[in-house]
């Protein structure tokens, strides 16, 4: 499927120019509608924005500023940090395509979102979840576990052991 967006708002036109997440509010809520999916074209018209409200373009330039916190590699706790190294070398030697941090945030139920650390892609176009911690609390497992089972991806936690990782499979076997 082709998809082409014209974002109308400034959050709109930040979020697009980050891609991928497509989705639209229904009257059950925000955003419950949607996918991940690139758009083949992402068409920003600032004249757009002539008509909003200065709480909409307040609240675009928020978005802004998020996104450029995100992407800041002081957001990251030192365990993050030294894994985001320790994924950055395997990257170098080959081991894995790319990694990103905190890029998705899966609904696990109503109410109820998991945002895994890493989303990791491997040299076989598969995607995995790290979850990195120095210790894990049961909320933390649980919230992977649930994840395991509700998608299709590699779901692992890391921690951080003397010498290395520790790394514990969550992926569902079904």
């Amino acid at each position: 499927m082709t998809i082409e967006a014209m974002p109308t708002s400034v959050m709109a036109q930040v979020d697009s120019s980050v891609g991928g997440k497509t989705a639209v509010d229904i009257a059950a809520g925000k955003n419950l509608i949607g996918a991940f999916h690139q758009p083949r074209l992402v068409l920003i018209d600032p004249t757009t924005l002539t008509t909003l409200s200065p709480r909409l373009i307040r609240e675009g330039m928020a978005e802004m500023v998020k996104h450029a916190a995100i992407r800041k590699p002081g957001i990251m706790n030192k365990t993050e940090a030294a894994y985001a190294d320790h994924l950055e070398q395997r990257r170098l030697a080959g081991e894995i395509i790319s990694w990103h941090f905190e890029t998705y945030t899966l609904k696990l139920a109503d109410n109820c979102r998991y945002t895994p650390d890493f989303m990791v892609i491997m040299p076989d176009g598969t995607m995995q979840f790290h979850e990195v911690k120095g210790y894990w609390m049961d909320d933390a497992k649980v919230k992977i576990k649930v994840a395991a089972r509700q998608f299709p991806h590699v779901f692992l936690a890391i921690r951080k052991i003397k010498g290395g990782w520790e790394t514990t499979d969550f992926t569902d076997p079904a």
